[in-house]
């Protein structure tokens, strides 16, 4: 965390599936240089974050969301300074929802979501490690529905479907702020389909502004010149920031 004046903007970091906020930390210091309030939280049950005994995605925006909410008790911020998300991988994935309409109310306006290499689609996640375990299609029905009990024992409003088409976007939710999607072209985690599945379905319904990167790296772009130069261009558009 970097406390600055109160009345400067606040980005809040959450970091991606395997790592930790410690990996996001050259992203948050562009902003520190320019005199930002800066949070970066740690995502349960993820990388080297606390870890959970039961978990799942509602789970983890929740534990997000609870955080959010009490913001102003980690550090001073004016309630009319700007205040923007910023999600690597899953942490994307979070902003998405944390910052629609599918979640509680915050306590404060979302000025911005900046989303880099984003998760946005879970069903591809499972298929992924249905194919890890080696599951046969045959019984991957049985498996969703067993991954549907241990929602459901978290979270009895979940209604058991035979997709997971409610935690895919856009049913899980798309940002109501202005979005910039930050994308590296030769994904080597994700592919290009989360991406894909991001445009398709913000449309022109919602204020979207996304880049593919050739420099960018999934992981590991601690710095990445391009990157930077879009995300200024991208905050220029803004009133009143500090840039």
């Amino acid at each position: 965390m970097h406390s600055s004046a109160p009345e400067n903007p606040l980005i809040i970091f959450i970091h991606g599936w395997r790592s930790t906020s410690a990996s996001i930390e050259d992203r948050a210091l562009w902003f520190v240089e320019k005199k930002w309030n800066v949070v970066l939280l740690e995502l349960p049950g993820h990388g080297q974050s606390s870890p959970l005994h039961r978990w799942n995605a509602i789970t983890s925006a929740e534990h997000i969301g609870f955080h959010l909410r009490n913001i102003r008790t980690y550090i001073s911020v004016s309630e009319p300074a700007p205040v923007f998300l910023y999600g690597h991988s899953m942490g994307g994935y979070m902003c998405s929802r944390l910052s629609s309409q599918q979640t509680e109310p915050l306590g404060f306006n979302i000025s911005g979501v900046i989303m880099e290499s984003p998760l946005t689609l879970y069903s591809h996640i499972l298929d992924e490690i249905c194919k890890h375990l080696r599951i046969p299609k045959i019984l991957r029905s049985m498996h969703l529905k067993r991954l549907y009990r241990d929602v459901q024992m978290m979270h009895p409003e979940i209604v058991a479907t035979d997709s997971l088409q409610q935690f895919d976007v856009p049913e899980w939710g798309l940002p109501d702020a202005p979005m910039l999607c930050l994308q590296s072209m030769n994904d080597n985690r994700l592919g290009r389909a989360h991406y894909d599945a991001l445009v398709l379905h913000a449309g022109e319904d919602y204020a979207l502004t996304h880049h593919l990167i050739e420099s960018l790296t999934h992981s590991g772009a601690r710095k990445n010149t391009e990157r930077e130069h879009l995300l200024l261009a991208w905050l220029e558009s803004f009133d009143s920031l500090l840039l």
